[in-house]
C-alpha cells in the first residue's frame, strides 16, 4: 500500500494554503475533499497591510483608500473615514494558482470524504467514503469548523457572524474613486431589536458588491431577514440595481473552544478555531501562518517524535500569548451577542475614537494580551455611562471565566495545547 507522507483534508483557503506552502519546502501532500476544484464562494477582504508584498502584488482584486464607516447618535448619523487601504482578494485568481502549484507538484487529489481514522504506531490510516484506505504519516484537517476529528476543549456557547451578499449590476451608483464601506449601521427602521450593517465594494461604476451582516449573534436570524434589510437599504441610498450578478450566504461560527493538546491531527483554519471571536477574520491568519507550521513540519517530520510534533504545531497555532488575548476577545463576543442597536451604536462610536492602532490591532488579532487589555481599558474610558454599565455588568453576570482565564497565571499551564 502506497505510503503518503502528508494528507490535508479540505479543500478551502486553509487547506490550499498549508498544502502549497508544504510541497513548496519539498514536502509530499495528497488531499482529500469531496470537490477539490469546486469555485470558492465566500469574498474574501483584508486590510492590505495584513498581507505579505508578493501576495498582494498577485493576488490583490482592488485596494480601497478611503473605507468608512457610517454611525448614527442623538446628533444623527455620522461618516468616519478609516486609515489605512482595505483590499478586495482575487478569490479565483488565488485558487487557481493554488492548484496548479500543486499539480505541478503531483498532489494526489481523492475527490471523496474522510469516514474515520486510525492511529498505529507512527501511521494514520484514513477510510474513505470511496471505499479507499490511505496511510499517512501526518494528517492536517482544514476541512472547516464542523470537523469530527479535531479534539476541543469542552463545548462552547454557540454564536455566528450571518450575512447575506450580492454582487449587483446598476445604474452608475455613485461611490466616489477608493471608497468603500467598512461598516454602515446606519438604522433601516425605528425601534430595531437588532443591530445589522451594510459591507460594499464598488467593483465598477456599475457593479457593487454588498453585503448585510450580523456581527455577532446567538438568535435566529435568516437569510430572508438580511436580504430584505439589504434591499431595503440600498432602497434607501437610492442604488438602482439592474440585475444580481451572484448571491453569497455566510453563516461563520464564533468563540468556538480551542482544540486539546492531543490530537491525531493537526488542525487548521476554522478546524483550529482560528476564526477571531469578536470581528470573524480568519483569512489573513491562515497565509500568514501557514508557511510557518509548513516550515517546522518539514523540518521536523519524521526527526521529532509524531506526538511531540503535533503539539509543536498546535503551540506555532495557538501559542500561549494568543490564547490569553482569545480569552478577552471572548469577553468582546459575550458583549456583541448581547447589546441593542442602541448599545451597539455607542460601542462602535466609542470603539472607532479608539487610536489607530488599537482598533486595527484589535479586529486584525495583531495585539499582546496586554496591549488588548489595555484598549479595553481605553475603550471603557471613551464609552458613555449607559455602556459603561453595560460592559461591566455582561463581563461579571456573562464572561466573568474568560476574565479570570486571561489573568489566571495557571492558564496556560493547565490547558497548553
Amino acid at each position: 500500500m502506497k505510503n503518503h507522507q502528508i494528507v490535508v483534508i479540505g479543500s478551502g483557503p486553509a487547506a490550499l494554503s498549508v498544502a502549497v506552502s508544504l510541497v513548496e519546502t519539498g514536502v509530499s501532500v495528497s488531499i482529500v475533499a469531496p470537490d477539490p476544484f469546486a469555485a470558492w464562494v465566500p469574498n474574501y477582504g483584508g486590510w492590505a497591510d495584513q498581507f505579505p508584498d508578493d501576495f498582494a502584488k498577485n493576488y490583490f482584486q482592488q485596494t480601497y483608500a478611503a473605507p468608512c464607516v457610517r454611525l448614527s447618535g442623538s446628533g444623527g448619523a455620522s461618516e468616519r473615514v478609516l486609515r489605512g487601504r482595505y483590499a478586495r482578494i482575487h478569490k479565483t485568481k488565488l485558487q487557481e494558482s493554488y492548484l496548479s502549484t500543486l499539480k505541478e507538484h503531483a498532489v494526489s487529489f481523492f475527490d471523496t470524504k474522510v469516514s474515520t481514522i486510525e492511529s498505529e504506531g507512527k501511521k494514520d490510516h484514513l477510510q474513505l467514503e470511496s471505499g479507499q484506505v490511505l496511510t499517512a504519516d501526518l494528517v492536517i484537517d482544514a476541512s472547516g469548523a464542523n470537523s469530527s476529528f479535531v479534539q476541543k476543549q469542552g463545548k462552547g456557547k454557540e454564536a455566528y457572524q450571518l450575512a447575506y451578499g450580492q454582487t449587483i449590476q446598476t445604474k452608475p451608483h455613485g461611490f466616489r474613486c477608493g471608497e468603500m464601506r467598512f461598516m454602515d449601521f446606519t438604522p433601516l427602521q425605528d425601534n430595531e431589536n437588532i443591530a445589522t450593517f451594510l459591507y460594499a465594494m464598488p467593483l465598477s461604476h456599475d457593479t457593487l458588491f454588498v453585503e448585510e451582516t450580523v456581527l455577532a449573534t446567538r438568535q435566529q436570524v435568516s437569510f430572508d431577514f438580511l436580504k430584505a434589510r439589504l434591499e431595503m437599504r440600498l432602497e434607501q441610498e437610492g442604488i438602482d440595481v439592474t440585475g444580481v450578478l451572484d448571491e453569497e450566504f455566510c453563516k461563520i461560527p464564533l468563540g468556538l473552544p480551542l482544540p486539546k493538546g492531543q490530537q491525531r491531527v493537526i488542525p487548521f483554519g476554522a478546524a483550529a478555531s482560528m476564526v477571531h471571536p469578536a470581528s470573524g477574520y480568519l483569512f489573513s491568519r491562515v497565509i500568514a501562518t501557514a508557511p510557518e507550521i509548513a516550515k517546522h513540519i518539514a523540518a521536523n517530520l519524521g526527526q521529532q517524535p509524531k506526538a511531540e510534533l503535533l503539539k509543536a504545531v498546535l503551540n506555532i497555532i495557538w501559542p500561549s500569548s494568543r490564547r490569553r488575548t482569545r480569552e478577552l476577545y471572548m469577553i468582546g463576543l459575550e458583549m456583541l451577542t448581547r447589546m441593542d442597536p442602541k448599545r451597539n451604536r455607542d460601542f462602535f462610536n466609542a470603539f472607532f475614537e479608539l487610536p489607530l492602532e488599537s482598533w486595527r490591532g484589535f479586529l486584525d488579532d495583531t495585539l499582546t494580551p496586554y496591549e488588548l487589555g489595555l484598549t479595553m481599558s481605553k475603550m471603557f474610558a471613551l464609552s458613555k455611562t449607559g455602556l459603561r454599565f453595560s460592559l461591566v455588568h455582561n463581563t461579571v453576570s456573562h464572561a466573568s471565566e474568560h476574565l479570570f482565564k486571561a489573568v489566571s497565571p495557571s492558564f496556560t499551564r493547565k490547558e497548553r495545547c
